[in-house]
């Protein structure tokens, strides 16, 4: 079994308990409040919603994973000069962090799985 089947498998599962009619969190915590339960699954039109969540949620941390490797990998000496310059935080974190990681925000999100 391959990485991606196992990633979903576990994503799966997360969605049939949280929103199974009888059981789910979701439904329990609507009862709770004195709300009435939701019938996720048969409702179609929600789905398209929920699925680019989960998607979202699924690579979310291997593109944090990547973003925080670019900017550990930002030299300091880049920041001690801004400093020296009299830059601020919010300046240097536009000037620099910003700048340097643009390229990888243009390069990720065709290279990151499409599930």
């Amino acid at each position: 079994m391959t990485k991606r089947r196992r990633t979903d498998g576990v994503i799966g599962a997360f969605i049939y308990n949280i929103f199974n009619y009888e059981f789910g969190t979701l439904n329990t915590v609507l009862r709770s409040l004195g709300l009435a339960p939701v019938d996720v699954y048969g409702t179609p039109g929600i789905w398209k919603y929920i699925l680019v969540f989960f998607n979202s949620w699924k690579w979310l941390g291997y593109s944090s994973v990547i973003y925080l490797a670019t900017v550990m990998s930002i030299d300091n000496e880049l920041y001690e000069a801004a400093y020296m310059d009299g830059t601020n935080i919010r300046q240097s974190t536009f000037r620099i962090t910003v700048a340097t990681s643009s390229r990888l925000r243009s390069t990720l999100p065709p290279f990151s799985p499409a599930g």
